[in-house]
């Protein structure tokens, strides 16, 4: 009877500890999981924010004087574009980056102190601004000339000036053809000139060349003012003298062989006066002024011999 109830407690001992062991191994390989999805998400995590990182950034460039050049270099994790630079806040050149992620390019230094401006630009459109000042005695010169209009009377006064030498000025009314200035060999660091104002509303044009190829345009309209006409002609034993002007003529001025007169009306569009004339030669010089200012001017002479 004994023998009937008797249980081997050695084989459910081991049934318990193989138990433990599957269940020890199945905890670890989920654990193991779980480490592993951990590590592959903080992995997508990192490059994704250090592509971000990459994205956002911006080129960078470096500019060194070496001799009379200076020489840029860029580099960045994205293709460039293009370079941009300039002396002074001028006309800007362009590099074109080709796509390359590392360029060195070497520029003339102007003589001077001088500013130089780089902008670089990636493929994604990402800008890098630089500025570096440099100075040096002697160098390329990149300063453009000086052009100036003034207005004097019914002419406009044109200036250009250059610190060195200009090569010529040319100017132009609207679209017609140009007109050459070239210095006068005294001073070749200016040039001058008086044009008269065209009639109604025109657009000037003026360009100064200096002799290092420097160039500097000018445009400017203008309102022309019409100037009086004036003529003068022999009525008998007199002059005639008659001023005409759309706007209307002020007072005419004359010299009448050496001496002064002066003859004022209402203002009008046309006026006249008669001037006897005297035995022998009769010289005389006309100014008639409008109302706007203008002037018209005559001048000449006539011999005058009386009828017996």
């Amino acid at each position: 009877m004994n023998q009937i109830l008797y249980v081997d407690k050695s084989k459910k001992t081991k049934t318990v500890e193989i138990h433990k062991v599957v269940c020890f191994f199945a905890i670890s390989l989920v654990v193991f999981g779980i480490i592993m999805v951990g590590q592959g998400v903080y992995a997508k995590v990192k490059n994704a924010a250090y592509e971000k990182s990459m994205a956002g950034s911006i080129p960078v460039a470096t500019m060194e004087k070496e001799g009379q050049n200076v020489k840029i270099r860029v580099n960045h994790t994205k293709p460039i574009d293009k370079i941009e630079y300039n002396w002074n806040g001028q006309d800007s050149k362009i590099i074109r980056g080709n796509n390359r992620r590392s360029i060195e390019e070497s520029i003339e230094l102007p003589a001077g102190n001088n500013t130089l401006n780089v902008t670089v630009t990636d493929i994604n459109g990402k800008t890098g601004n630089y500025h570096q000042d440099f100075s040096v005695e002697t160098g390329k010169d990149i300063t453009k000339p000086q052009i100036t209009l003034n207005i004097e009377g019914n002419y406009i006064k044109i200036t250009a000036t250059d610190e060195t030498a200009l090569s010529y000025v040319t100017y132009r009314w609207n679209e017609e053809q140009e007109q050459k200035l070239q210095p006068d060999g005294t001073d070749n660091a200016k040039i001058e000139a008086k044009i008269e104002i065209l009639k109604g509303q025109n657009k000037l044009t003026v360009i100064a060349v200096d002799t290092s190829n420097n160039t500097a345009t000018k445009e400017e309209t203008f309102e022309g003012r019409v100037k009086p006409e004036v003529e003068v002609y022999v009525d008998g034993d007199s002059f005639l003298i008659r001023a005409k002007c759309e706007s209307n003529i002020q007072k005419i001025d004359y010299t009448f062989n050496d001496k002064d007169y002066s003859v004022q009306y209402e203002p009008s569009q046309t006026m006249e006066y008669h001037q006897k004339l005297v035995e022998g030669l009769n010289k005389i010089h006309v100014k008639a002024y409008s109302t706007e200012g203008t002037v018209g001017v005559y001048e000449g002479e006539y011999t005058y011999t009386k009828n017996h």
